[in-house]
């Protein structure tokens, strides 16, 4: 495994064509629920923590479902291309420059939309957007290619 910047990385949306020149993605991933089952027969014997006598500690268990976090995204924005936030759910799909000996990059594709987006546009500087997606259904990673 090697250290790698973000450089490179593009954004496809499938149906609605856009594209945008990407500054940075945050919480690019899946979490998974996670099911309290402490009741009220849970063990209170003898349980300490740092030393001293403790209470119930809660029990937890995974849940069985598992969901692709929302994540937002930086663009340079164009205000003569706006976001589609108005379109039905699409595949989008995240393109990753291919590491050293790769042919092709690591990709990570959604169904999902656009759910919100907020847009800066300063008096002397570049503007900018974030743009938050929503995922449906099951993501797929693929791995980059010799």
């Amino acid at each position: 495994m090697s250290a790698r910047t973000g450089i490179g990385t593009t954004i496809t949306f499938g149906t609605s064509s856009f594209t945008a020149l990407v500054r940075n993605y945050n919480d690019l991933g899946v979490d998974r629920a996670i099911l309290d089952v402490t009741h009220m027969g849970s063990s209170v014997a003898a349980s300490t923590f740092n030393g001293n006598a403790s209470g119930v500690f809660r029990e937890k268990s995974p849940g069985k479902l598992f969901g692709i976090k929302d994540m937002s995204i930086d663009i340079l924005f164009d205000p003569d291309t706006v976001p589609p936030v108005d379109e039905a759910v699409e595949t989008i799909t995240l393109q990753f420059l291919p590491d050293t000996g790769q042919s092709t990059g690591a990709s990570f594709a959604f169904s999902g939309f656009i759910s919100e987006i907020s847009a800066a546009v300063p008096y002397d500087d570049l503007c900018t957007a974030t743009i938050t997606l929503a995922a449906t259904g099951e993501p797929t990673w693929t791995a980059g290619a010799v």
